[in-house]
C-alpha cells in the first residue's frame, strides 16, 4: 500500500521540483524598463529619508561613479517603515526622459505624459489606474550606518 501512494503522488513532486526550480531564477525585479548602472549612496538625514512617509527624487548625478539606473532614482521611507527604490521611468512610456513625477503626501506619484499613477507606499510602485501593466523598476536597497545605498 505504501509503494502505491509513494508511486501515485510523483508527478506531483515532479511538478513541485520544476516550480522551485522557475521561481529561483525570479528576483522580483523584472520590467521592461532597459538595464542601466544603478549605485546610489546617501546620508538618510541628508535626504530627509529620516521619518516615514517621505522620498527622494533623484533626476542628476553628483558623482561619477554613480548610476541613476534608466530615467533616475526615486527613493521612498515607505508606510511600513522600510526603504525602497524606483527607477523614475515611467513603464508605459519606456524612455529615460519621461518620468514620474513627484510623490504626493500619500505617496503616490504620476506620469504627466501618460497620466498613470504608481502606488509607493507599500513598496510596490503598483500602477492604480490600470493604463500600465506593469509596475516601477524596483531597485535594492541597503541600509549601513546611517546610509542609504541602492543598486540594481
Amino acid at each position: 500500500m505504501m509503494r502505491f501512494l509513494s508511486m501515485r503522488y510523483q508527478p506531483a513532486r515532479w511538478l513541485f521540483l520544476v516550480l522551485v526550480f522557475i521561481s529561483a531564477g525570479c528576483d522580483g525585479f523584472d520590467s521592461s524598463i532597459p538595464d542601466a548602472y544603478v549605485y546610489v549612496k546617501r546620508d538618510i538625514n541628508a535626504t530627509k529619508l529620516n521619518e516615514p512617509n517621505t522620498t527622494c527624487y533623484i533626476s542628476k548625478s553628483n558623482l561619477a561613479n554613480e548610476g541613476l539606473g534608466y530615467g533616475g532614482i526615486i527613493i521612498v521611507h515607505a508606510f511600513d517603515g522600510e526603504y525602497y527604490a524606483f527607477d523614475l521611468s515611467c513603464p508605459v512610456e519606456h524612455k529615460s526622459d519621461i518620468r514620474i513625477g513627484y510623490a504626493d503626501q500619500s505617496l503616490i506619484c504620476k506620469c504627466d505624459s501618460c497620466t498613470e499613477e504608481y502606488e509607493l507606499g507599500f513598496g510596490l510602485g503598483t500602477p492604480i489606474n490600470n493604463i500600465s501593466k506593469e509596475a516601477l523598476r524596483r531597485y535594492k536597497v541597503t541600509i549601513i550606518n546611517n546610509d542609504i545605498i541602492v543598486t540594481r
